[in-house]
């Protein structure tokens, strides 16, 4: 088993470094030549020391510094809004890394706050956390949201307010390039445009991390955007569960081997589909007869496909940030001789 699990990861890193490698080497003037990585985990350990790698060779780290969500309980800021997954350790050497905090904000958050009060936790907490693990300020920020009509001009509110004290940016979705006239115009200094989760969780007809077709729905050679933008690309996989109810329920990671291996309790269905045939645990979740399962992993030739799509149009990347660094993909996706061939 280790060793079909040692020879996937190889082919799976070969596949990542030929796109990665093709994408630098056939970059025009309009294309990125920066590469960057979000961390999106509690404790930053070191993923540098292994194989020499070195955090220079690395533009910047957008780290997740934690959530705003809404939440049942007495500890709160105010009207049950909380932060939570706060960052509780980083390594000593992310410390000589270029970092941008990052906050992620859940859309419900805005119908119900005061911008102005939501502008000033934010900016306590996340000053707070820069001073107690990098021993200073940092004036950069970027705000992770998915607004809608009904939170717009509230978001925009909190958006200009941390503009004050910031240099400021903020994820924008395929739907809002597309209908920028609809959706307005964040009022930051730069953008990341999301290249993935980008499908339907519950299709188990495609991946919804990632495909070509519906990026190429939202942009086309004619695609400009206002704002300069940065393009974030997907370097993960994920398990999605779905039980007789249709319910939905996702997991960081796959493991192709063991669906493939354990006949006992998993049927291949098509493609990464499976069903349960006997009731098992995986991961901590009681999977029961008739759920079903889809592993989505990225697969570098949509992700090179997707790239070009937005390469051809008219918008201008600077930079290229994806998700995300972890020890676990570097191994898997040879990162090391990635970054030797920038």
């Amino acid at each position: 088993m280790k060793q079909l699990k040692s020879k996937s990861q190889m082919v799976i890193g070969f596949a990542w470094l030929f796109i990665y490698t093709t994408m630098l080497m056939s970059c025009t003037s309009s294309a990125p030549e920066k590469v960057s990585f979000y961390h999106w985990k509690s404790k930053a350990k070191d993923v540098f020391t292994k194989d020499g790698l070195k955090p220079q060779s690395i533009h910047k780290i957008y780290m997740h510094y934690f959530d705003v969500d809404q939440l049942n309980t007495l500890n709160h800021w105010e009207d049950g809004i909380y932060p939570v997954y706060p960052l509780t350790y980083v390594d000593e050497v992310y410390k000589s890394c270029d970092i941008v905090p990052v906050v992620f904000i859940v859309n419900k958050v805005l119908k119900d706050t005061d911008a102005k009060k939501l502008a000033k936790k934010i900016q306590k907490l996340v000053d707070e956390i820069s001073l107690h693990h990098f021993g200073k300020i940092i004036h950069s920020l970027q705000i992770d949201c998915d607004w809608s009509s009904s939170t717009r001009y509230k978001y925009f509110e909190l958006l200009n307010l941390l503009k004050k004290d910031y240099q400021l940016s903020c994820t924008i979705r395929l739907h809002q390039v597309k209908y920028q006239s609809k959706t307005g115009l964040p009022p930051v200094d730069k953008g990341v445009l999301m290249l993935y989760n980008v499908g339907d969780l519950s299709d188990f007809s495609a991946n919804s991390i990632l495909t070509e077709g519906i990026v190429s729905q939202y942009v086309n050679e004619d695609t400009d955007y206002p704002i300069p933008l940065d393009l974030a690309l997907p370097l993960f996989s994920q398990t999605v569960l779905k039980n007789k109810n249709g319910e939905i329920k996702l997991i960081k990671g796959t493991d192709i081997q063991l669906f493939n291996q354990d006949q006992n309790h998993f049927k291949r269905e098509s493609g990464h589909v499976y069903s349960v045939v006997r009731d098992t645990l995986y991961k901590g979740f009681y999977l029961s007869v008739e759920d079903q399962i889809k592993l989505e992993m990225s697969d570098a030739d949509v992700v090179k496909k997707s790239y070009q799509i937005i390469k051809n149009s008219k918008i201008n990347i600077d930079e290229v940030i994806f998700y995300h660094l972890d020890m676990a993909l570097i191994q898997q996706n040879a990162f090391n001789d990635i970054i030797k061939n920038l």
